[in-house]
């Protein structure tokens, strides 16, 4: 038996790229940055993140580089082989489950502006409300 589950907040390191697959699919691709440890031994931490369907679109439309979030998804791990030195590569890479703003982010920060307002601001009048 195993399970899967990673969640992580940080920041977009680039904007959002969304392509649709030949069945119609949409899918969103992104990276993003996360800071590992506390203190002197804090270190960013890199990570792509891939999100499906209308979330991929969600994430096109109001994300862009820079834009906190809060991802909930599964670790999945790919390995191919490179074409011009034969080499195996591999990543490791998030898919994505849920996708949303981080509480700055959903009161309107510069990096992001969505249109209606999140169920976090509505919860929270200050960060001094937020319960973790």
């Amino acid at each position: 038996m195993s399970y899967n589950k990673f969640i992580v907040m940080g920041r977009l390191t680039r904007d959002p790229e969304l392509r649709i697959t030949p069945n119609g699919t949409p899918v969103c691709e992104c990276g993003m940055a996360f800071d590992n440890g506390w203190g002197d031994n804090k270190r960013p931490c890199f990570i792509e993140v891939t999100v499906w369907g209308k979330q991929a679109e969600f994430v096109k439309n109001y994300f862009k580089k820079g834009s906190g979030i809060l991802v909930d998804g599964r670790l999945e791990f790919d390995q191919w082989d490179d074409k011009e030195t034969g080499k195996k590569l591999s990543k490791h890479y998030i898919t994505a489950e849920r996708v949303t703003f981080t509480i700055s982010d959903a009161r309107g920060s510069e990096n992001s502006k969505p249109q209606e307002s999140s169920s976090a601001e509505k919860r929270f009048e200050n960060t001094e409300d937020v319960p973790f």
